[in-house]
């Protein structure tokens, strides 16, 4: 585009000028300039407001060019970008903020963030990585509002066929959730934002799984879980209908991987166990799993995790599912010690009833088995292990 200001019939064609209409070469209003011209053309240091509000301030050599502040708007929401501008476009590194708190901190070129860059969302989570024409590309972080890292990831995606212009990344506060997902790689870590606990994830198939048991003690909204460490509590807290958890043995020194053992009034529960964006898993959500694996027979040992199952029974963990034999704890009253089989069982919850009945779904793992086993259970009472998958 050509900037050619108007100076006026007997008016000189440079030095400095004030509020003066500037046309482009078919004669079409583009706006007011203040600042610096040099025949007819804008120059040096200069403010141009465009008719339709825009404010470019900065550097010009007939063209914008060198250092300077861009303010525009995408349906009523403000931005500025500050940065290099060669040819009448911003380009290498530049820092955008806009008015619902995003922020962009990296490298355009064409309008687009393309290069290195960190984008922030307006709840101050932030993704910083590589981007190619708007997108994320290549192996980049993910940080939570202190700065922690919660997941590093690699995208292996083709970006979107239909470009977008750098600014309507501001349309409506968009959030880079809907473009930067950290779930588009194979595998990472999450960071549960109820008790910041981390945990590893895996997508196998279409489906994303975490890699370790849950651990939460903590509803989705924030209600606590009773918990309850004595065979009597844990038998009392099922005759009470009450939502319950425990670690096996009460062994506060397992690895995290092994989660917790919840009874059936906590997978039940309306207060939601999983954490936001997931869900215990349905009976059509493990079929689908266990499907993509090859069948019953063959999906046990590729679940399993290849260590610490007894008698020889570990698995390849070719899935990445990594099961760990977390045993369970029973509902037999009379028995002192409820808790059963660590090391050699694994058996998770399914969100499903049975046929609609009062019996529910669980899948077992085995050391002595090589596929993995579908039950149904008449006890709410009775302890097990919660995987959870993404929504």
């Amino acid at each position: 585009m050509n900037y050619i200001i108007k100076t006026g019939l007997f008016a000189s064609s440079s030095g400095q000028v004030t509020d003066k209409k500037v046309i482009d070469e078919n004669g079409v209003y583009i706006g007011n300039y203040t600042g610096r011209i040099f025949s007819e053309r804008p120059i040096n240091q200069g403010k141009l407001v465009y008719k339709n509000g825009d404010i470019y301030e900065g550097n010009w050599f007939n063209v914008r060019a060198g250092q300077g502040s861009f303010n525009s708007s995408v349906d009523g929401l403000q931005y500025n970008l500050v940065g290099q501008w060669e040819n009448d476009e911003p380009v290498g590194k530049v820092t955008i903020n806009f008015e619902n708190g995003a922020k962009y901190e990296g490298e355009v070129r064409s309008w687009k963030y393309n290069g290195k860059g960190i984008l922030t969302r307006p709840d101050g989570t932030s993704w910083e990585g590589k981007f190619k024409d708007d997108n994320p590309v290549g192996e980049g972080t993910e940080r939570d509002i202190k700065g922690k890292i919660i997941c590093s990831c690699k995208f292996d995606w083709e970006p979107p066929k239909s470009d977008v212009e750098l600014k309507t990344k501001a349309k409506k506060g968009k959030t880079i959730d809907s473009e930067v997902n950290v779930f588009k790689g194979t595998n990472g870590v999450f960071t549960d934002p109820r008790d910041n606990q981390s945990y590893k994830w895996i997508k196998i198939g279409n489906q994303i799984w975490m890699a370790q048991n849950l651990n939460a003690v903590v509803f989705k909204n924030g209600i606590k879980l009773m918990e309850a460490k004595t065979s009597k509590k844990w038998i009392s807290s099922g005759k009470d209908n009450l939502s319950s958890y425990c670690t096996y043995d009460n062994n506060s020194g397992l690895e995290p991987g092994y989660g917790k053992l919840y009874n059936r009034y906590a997978i039940e529960d309306p207060n939601d166990l999983a954490p936001e964006g997931w869900h215990i898993p349905t009976d059509e959500d493990w079929n689908m799993l266990i499907n993509f694996l090859g069948g019953e027979g063959k999906a046990g040992i590729k679940m399993k995790s290849n260590k610490s199952w007894n008698y020889g029974g570990n698995g390849t963990n070719n899935s990445g599912f990594a099961a760990l034999p977390g045993g369970w704890r029973g509902d037999i009253e009379q028995v002192s010690n409820t808790f059963a089989e660590f090391g050699t069982v694994g058996v998770f919850w399914s969100a499903s009833p049975y046929n609609g009945n009062d019996d529910d779904f669980a899948y077992m793992l085995r050391s002595d088995l090589s596929k993995i086993d579908k039950l149904y259970y008449d006890s709410k009472w009775i302890g097990f292990s919660v995987r959870c998958l993404k929504d």
